[in-house]
């Protein structure tokens, strides 16, 4: 390996490592302010959400195709959350980033749907 490429790979190495650091942090900070408010850790908010009953009143307030598409995320993120990023391979990673970003534009359409509704 020449040392031009491997500069190369350090500085975009380095410029990934950057924008993992920034958003990271930007996640855990908005976590905390949010657990602050509710007095709940994410674990405890996301068994409340998930409690059927919190479902069957959701259920009840949003149109089907909402719900089911909610459902659907919920199904996504929970076999995602599984995957051990380090050990897998340079295409497994490029594939579940897509699917993460896919995920986020989703929830973001859902969302603005749900504005909509209230």
């Amino acid at each position: 390996m020449s040392k031009n490429s491997i500069e190369n790979m350090m500085k975009e190495y380095s410029e990934a490592l950057v924008t993992f650091f920034e958003t990271f942090g930007k996640i855990i900070t908005m976590i905390g302010k949010l657990e602050k408010k509710t007095g709940k850790n994410t674990e405890e908010m996301m068994k409340e959400f998930l409690k059927p009953e919190t479902l069957v009143e959701l259920s009840k307030k949003v149109p089907p195709e909402i719900f089911g598409e909610m459902m659907s995320l919920i199904l996504e993120i929970a076999t995602m959350k599984s995957k051990d990023i380090v050990k897998l391979t340079p295409e497994e990673k490029i594939k579940l980033g897509s699917k993460f970003l896919n995920l986020a534009k989703r929830l973001k359409k859902l969302l603005k749907e749900l504005e909509a509704i209230e």
